[in-house]
């Protein structure tokens, strides 16, 4: 299963890639910026995609929001904010920074057992 982790602090994203390679994920990409995280989503779909909000250069929800406007595509997002994400989609899959290992493994199993993200 391949997956996009938008995620502009590097820590953090080998954190989420351990954790889904525990998973059984095994192929990633990574973008750290709204544009870089369209073009990734773009050149492979993902099963799945972990988005901070807050990014260096735009934010995760927007990247989001351009690559579903395509892409059926299941989506955590991990953020310090999940009200803010919350506001703007009531029904998202959130996850609170800091988090622990077995907060975000159970976000990412909500997220794979859902069964259409579609409208979301």
């Amino acid at each position: 299963m391949h997956a996009l982790i938008i995620e502009d602090h590097k820590l953090v994203a080998a954190l989420v890639e351990d954790c889904l390679e525990e998973m059984g994920f095994d192929s990633f990409d990574f973008a750290d910026c709204h544009n870089d995280a369209v073009a990734a989503a773009l050149r492979k779909l993902p099963d799945l995609i972990i988005a901070d909000d807050k990014l260096v250069e735009g934010t995760g929800f927007g990247a989001v929001t351009v690559i579903r406007e395509t892409q059926n595509v299941r989506v955590v997002f991990a953020s310090a904010e999940p009200e803010r994400v919350l506001e703007l989609d009531p029904y998202a899959i959130t996850v609170t920074k800091p988090f622990s290992i077995d907060q975000f493994k159970a976000a990412v199993l909500s997220a794979m057992q859902s069964v259409s993200d579609t409208n979301r």
